[in-house]
């Protein structure tokens, strides 16, 4: 990928922040819903908190920000924990855009977890007591510092980046990845989409019938998990040693029936999963680019989910 490429990836991830989704009434009124707990403390790609803390605000969430490792005190009171796009400190990227040998430096293979056992254990025991996880990733090397975390709720995650294999066969690997191979249209006419209580929101007018993927990645929902996003039988996951450096001997693995999106109740808990920065998306231009898409109302959708608002 070249310095140019994550330029014009960094103003979209800029872009497709919470604030400034289409104007409706608030979840609750101000102040009054869950207290949202946003992590910034595992080197969270394009996650500085207050892109997201307003947009929440405007809900009537309670917001807090997590600087530090999770401990039992920092999720007390706590009924939403969002993480994004986590690293380890491994393959953290310290500059904005970096050039194409900090990338190549720091997005390789080993990708070690972002989080402690101490942290996977209390994260797990405190969405198995009724706390709820929405967990956000991106395109390798993000899900491979998510990996450990996601095991412990049963989810398998590809460390790769997932595209259309049909695609693939029709070019050199590394054009098509340039051409935009990675990116993605969920549809509901063709099963990309689930019928389920969260696509369908709680009024006919927040349905999910269509939604954007934009270079992420995929996973593996245990049997009583539901997928809301799932990709169709041509897809792969192309597993590269170094983020954007493709070729013909690219390692690759199926993926056809994985999921792009999807939930899972655990005990008395909720996660929710999402292989794309694309749940995010929303603002003026998102919806001028692409007004088919409702990426915007799947992000609220999943929070009600996660509120305890859609069953």
């Amino acid at each position: 990928m070249n310095a140019s490429k994550f330029v014009v990836s960094g103003l979209l991830l800029a872009v497709v922040s919470p604030a400034g989704l289409d104007a409706q009434e608030p979840t609750y009124p101000h102040g009054t819903g869950p207290t949202v707990l946003i992590d910034t403390s595992h080197h969270n790609l394009f996650s500085p908190f207050m892109v997201h803390a307003p947009r929440l605000e405007e809900e009537g969430y309670r917001v807090r920000e997590l600087k530090q490792p999770f401990d039992r005190e920092a999720l007390v009171d706590v009924q939403i924990t969002l993480i994004k796009a986590p690293l380890h400190s491994r393959n953290a990227i310290h500059s904005y855009p970096p050039t194409e040998a900090e990338l190549a430096a720091a997005w390789r293979r080993p990708t070690p977890s972002a989080f402690s056992e101490a942290e996977i254990t209390i994260l797990r025991e405190w969405v198995g007591e009724g706390g709820a996880l929405l967990l956000v990733l991106d395109h390798f090397p993000m899900p491979g510092a998510a990996q450990e975390l996601a095991a412990a709720f049963g989810i398998e995650i590809s460390n790769g980046l997932a595209v259309d294999g049909a695609l693939l066969a029709e070019q050199v690997v590394a054009q098509a990845i340039e051409q935009g191979a990675g990116n993605v249209v969920f549809e509901r006419t063709e099963g990309g989409v689930a019928d389920d209580p969260i696509t369908n929101g709680r009024a006919p007018g927040q349905r999910v019938d269509a939604f954007g993927f934009f270079s992420g990645s995929a996973f593996r929902l245990p049997p009583e998990g539901r997928s809301l996003l799932t990709f169709g039988s041509s897809f792969v996951s192309l597993l590269p040693e170094v983020m954007w450096q493709f070729s013909e001997t690219t390692s690759r693995e199926e993926i056809g029936g994985w999921s792009g999106g999807g939930v899972i109740r655990v005990g008395q808990g909720r996660v929710a999963i999402y292989g794309e920065l694309g749940i995010f998306a929303t603002g003026a231009g998102f919806h001028e680019r692409n007004p088919e898409l409702q990426n915007p109302q799947l992000f609220m959708n999943t929070l009600h989910w996660l509120s305890g608002l859609l069953d």
